[in-house]
């Protein structure tokens, strides 16, 4: 192997404005209106991962985005190694259906049981069209049996490197096994995926799950440390988000599920430790577009009880000025300063 050379930095200053530009035009959006607002999407060379815990909705994020990328034409690759086949078509399906009809309290269990016969009667010819039209450039790879290694990737991403724009991996840790440990196995499967997004110059979405929480724990929102499986998961990211359900959070109504949302690493500087409450629609299968954007503090409990976290919102005049979906309620009380 070529040993790397140190170069003159100057030789980058001529193109900077215009490499920069360059990768604004790779911009897609994540169809998550905090990480949009935050982050401004995806961009080429991001390695993107999505950390959450079982039933949190990391499945509907990664799709969010195919769903995003397909809409812009983007040549998008998505491996499904979770999925069964045929999945992202049926959700994005019922995504639009629930959209087409938000009246009609649906819910995806029930329709794929067949319970709304009469509007797919009605809406699903229409459907089926845009989505034809959205999906014209999304190729997906269902595990349909067998094994899938890291050599099976490694040959996959060489097939696709020149054809990709946009690859979406859910999820790392159902990668199997060859001859070597499972974190091994994880720790090669993201550094190869790390040099696709930098020698291809596309993003690269990556969702991975997160460890259960320990008995007792305040944790209201994964950090980095709980991502499962090997460190280098979020040492090679440029990107790390978290979700997590608010399980103390008031629900306004029984299909809106409390969600945090976090910016746990970013390289661009957007990790503020800033977290977002929004609600993930049990019926549309989408995040809200509306959030409130603030704090955990630790909040008093009674003696011998582990000490709880509390999510407190930012004052209206604390705002950063790109939260432009964000809401707040609460007035700056004297002499209270946020860090």
């Amino acid at each position: 192997m070529d040993l790397p050379k140190f170069e003159p930095e100057t030789r980058h200053l001529k193109s900077l404005l215009d490499d920069r530009d360059q990768l604004l035009k790779g911009r897609i959006p994540t169809g998550i209106a905090f990480l949009d607002d935050c982050l401004g999407g995806i961009y080429p060379r991001d390695l993107y991962l999505i950390g959450a815990g079982t039933g949190v909705g990391k499945t509907e994020a990664a799709f969010s985005v195919v769903e995003a990328a397909g809409r812009a034409g983007k040549r998008t690759y998505l491996f499904a190694l979770e999925a069964e086949v045929g999945e992202l078509s049926a959700r994005l399906y019922f995504r639009e259906l629930a959209r087409q009809c938000p009246d009609a309290h649906l819910d995806y269990g029930a329709w794929w049981r067949g319970k709304y016969q009469d509007l797919d009667a009605k809406f699903g010819k229409g459907i089926r069209e845009k989505l034809a039209s959205d999906l014209a450039t999304v190729r997906v790879l269902y595990k349909k049996k067998g094994d899938f290694t890291p050599r099976n990737l490694h040959q996959q991403l060489e097939a696709i490197s020149s054809k990709a724009e946009v690859v979406v991996l859910d999820h790392i840790h159902v990668i199997d096994r060859d001859d070597t440990d499972q974190l091994r196995v994880e720790s090669r499967a993201i550094r190869m995926l790390r040099d696709l997004a930098l020698d291809a110059q596309i993003p690269v979405v990556v969702v991975s799950h997160v460890r259960k929480a320990l008995p007792g724990s305040p944790r209201a929102i994964p950090s980095i440390d709980d991502l499962h499986g090997c460190s280098n998961l979020s040492k090679v990211a440029t990107q790390v988000v978290m979700f997590a359900r608010d399980w103390d959070g008031d629900r306004p109504e029984p299909h809106l599920s409390p969600t945090f949302i976090k910016v746990a690493k970013d390289r661009k500087g957007r990790a503020t430790g800033l977290i977002a409450r929004t609600f993930y629609n049990l019926r549309s299968a989408t995040y809200q577009e509306a959030y409130e954007l603030g704090k955990l503090r630790g909040q008093k409990c009674e003696p011998g009880k582990p000490r709880g976290q509390k999510f407190e919102p930012l004052p209206p005049e604390l705002l950063p000025s790109w939260a432009s979906h964000a809401i707040s309620h609460r007035p700056l009380e004297d002499e209270e300063v946020w860090i």
